[in-house]
């Protein structure tokens, strides 16, 4: 866990530092950002291996950013909370690469369930990677040689 960084996004502060604090507890590695453009600047920053977003902020909607996030990111995984679900925008966000749909009010345990799923998935795709690069490798390898 030491290694996994985790990008909060959500624009009321409560909530904010409330899940940020949750998952610090947890032995992650959190970065908070109050807005969407914030978030950016963060990850061209860092990588992050998950990116939790609330869907319902001013100016950049967490729609928005996880359109973003998959486009410039796709290795990141991202999760959306919001207040306001309604089964539609959940399978939306999934059909545009959400991990996940969350509705407020969080609760910890679910998150932390959610959490650690996500971040076993984005492990098992970055193995996957890293076994296919190998294999494509001993292929051309295989091939000079043979």
């Amino acid at each position: 866990m030491a290694n996994e960084r985790i990008l909060v996004v959500d624009d009321d502060p409560i909530i904010l530092e409330s899940i940020s604090e949750l998952l610090r507890l947890e032995g992650y590695r959190v970065s908070a950002a109050p807005s969407a453009s914030q978030a950016l600047e963060r990850l061209e920053k860092h990588p992050y291996q998950l990116v939790l977003t609330d869907v319902n902020m001013p100016t950049t909607s967490g729609f928005d950013l996880l359109k973003t996030v998959r486009a410039k990111y796709p290795d990141t995984v991202v999760v959306l909370v919001t207040g306001y679900g309604t089964i539609e925008s959940a399978v939306e966000s999934i059909k545009m690469g959400a991990y996940h749909y969350v509705t407020k009010p969080v609760i910890d345990e679910e998150i932390k369930v959610i959490v650690t799923r996500a971040l076993e998935q984005h492990r098992l795709l970055s193995e996957n990677q890293e076994l296919r690069e190998q294999l494509g490798l001993q292929l051309s390898f295989d091939t000079i040689v043979g």
